[in-house]
């Protein structure tokens, strides 16, 4: 099975740091919806309560909060900035479900 790879964003310093999770912890995680909060301790990190702000499903897809879903839905996707020359643009997208 492929290793699993948290990335912790420190806010003082601005630094983010890739901590592997362990496999017996893996199972502390599954099943959080954006937003949660976790104990540090599930990532060796005691003292430390972390905040779950994304991710990305098995196929790479990421996240979206607001998508009540469990698995990937078609959603039409606004451009507000990242693409050049088209302002305002519209597309489909395929996010992932935030909610488990």
């Amino acid at each position: 099975m492929a290793n699993t790879v948290a990335v912790v964003a420190d806010t003082k310093t601005g630094k983010t740091y890739k901590i592997e999770v362990p496999q017996e912890s893996l199972n502390a995680l599954t099943g959080r919806k954006i937003g949660d909060e976790v104990d540090g301790i599930f990532l060796n990190l005691p003292g430390y309560k972390l905040t779950i702000t994304g991710g990305s499903s098995v196929d790479g897809f990421p996240m979206k909060k607001d998508l009540p879903i469990q698995g990937k839905k078609r959603i039409l996707v606004k451009y507000s900035s990242g693409k050049r020359g088209q302002e305002g643009a519209s597309g489909r997208g395929l996010p992932s479900g935030g909610d488990p």
